[in-house]
């Protein structure tokens, strides 16, 4: 009987040691465990503390839901098409008469759209937002949003206090009319792309020497943050009070590009120039940039037909590059290093 006691003991305690253990298994997460994602967000979506680390296994690409824009109103439209209630029943019917706003021959309830949470109804663009203290592993993979058509259809990356690790030859990129806002975040080479026509913020930020941003767009905003370099192939956004380390700290790819939004940073390293390439197609100004008037010809400038290119006194060039078909004025200006300036115009102005 006491024997028979204590193996019964033995038994119940051994299957409440097995269903804690199924029940860590089932619900419980370990510390640390790494959380891989790839492919489209479709969701309003957080990522949170206790998933993290996320590691990229796939480019990933924050969604929107598209629709179609029948009367090219710019906008969704959930209203119906007007239609005679026949019967009166309430609904609409085949055969009843109705008004065609969304021009295609058919009734419809609402104008289509792709319905990717599969929850019927017609979402906002979504929002991914990466909570603080969450470490992001890009892995060579970018994290993105998708593409817009028009200004209220952004959809939108929010990352603050976020550790970005395994950057390199990563990026984090808004797409057109994205919004892609970044605090306090840390990054591990790799760059931030802020394409055309997207908008954000991104302050207080820093990398490590291989980090860098990539600003094409006029509705963001760069402050307090430290970077490398950062390239600029157009767009008049604002960049101030922000540290930049690299001997090429601005390369302009464009050189009709205003540069008026960059001023108030410091440069740190000992000979910072300006990188500058590309074709000028209307009249352009090389001058002092943010108190940098350094400039380093990383590829010929081709001063076009009927375009007129100026460089102020005070600026010093090289090593220069230029093919001249249309006007090059420069004053007090100190070309060095190599020289292999050409034109194709006898008649083109060259004033030094």
């Amino acid at each position: 009987m006491h024997s028979t006691m204590k193996s019964r003991v033995r038994v119940f305690g051994f299957s409440l040691i097995l269903v804690a253990v199924v029940f860590a298994s089932l619900f419980c997460r370990d510390a640390g465990a790494d959380t891989y994602v790839s492919g489209s967000i479709n969701d309003n979506k957080t990522w949170g503390l206790a998933d993290s680390p996320y590691r990229l296994s796939g480019n990933v690409i924050v969604n929107k839901e598209t629709y179609s824009d029948l009367n090219n109103n710019g906008q969704w439209d959930d209203l119906p098409e007007p239609f005679t209630d026949s019967n009166e029943n309430g609904e609409y019917d085949p055969g009843e008469p109705f008004e065609d706003i969304y021009p295609n021959e058919r009734w419809d309830p609402h104008e289509p759209f792709s319905d990717l949470n599969g929850n019927g109804v017609f979402d906002s663009p979504f929002t991914l937002t990466i909570a603080s203290g969450v470490e992001v592993a890009l892995n060579s993979y970018s994290l993105s949003t998708t593409t817009r058509i028009s200004t209220n259809q952004r959809t939108t990356i929010n990352a603050s206090g976020v550790t970005f690790t395994d950057a390199n030859n990563s990026y984090v990129s808004v797409g057109n009319y994205g919004e892609l806002n970044l605090s306090n975040c840390t990054f591990s080479g790799g760059s931030v792309s802020y394409n055309n026509g997207s908008s954000g913020a991104l302050d207080h930020c820093t990398g490590d020497a291989g980090w860098n941003l990539y600003l094409k767009s006029s509705g963001a905003l760069i402050k307090n943050s430290t970077i490398d370099h950062i390239i600029s192939p157009g767009g008049t956004s604002t960049v101030t009070g922000n540290t930049l380390t690299g001997y090429q700290p601005l390369r302009i790819t464009d050189p009709d590009m205003d540069m008026c939004g960059v001023s108030g940073n410091t440069y740190t390293h000992s000979d910072p120039k300006i990188s500058i390439s590309g074709g000028v197609n209307g009249t352009s100004t090389l001058g002092f940039i943010d108190g940098l008037g350094k400039y380093y010809l990383d590829n010929v400038i081709t001063v076009n037909s009927d375009a007129t290119l100026t460089i102020l006194s005070g600026v010093e060039i090289g090593p220069y590059y230029f093919s001249v078909s249309g006007t090059l004025n420069a004053s007090g200006v100190a070309f060095t290093g190599t020289t292999n300036s050409t034109s194709r115009n006898f008649y083109n102005l060259l004033n030094v």
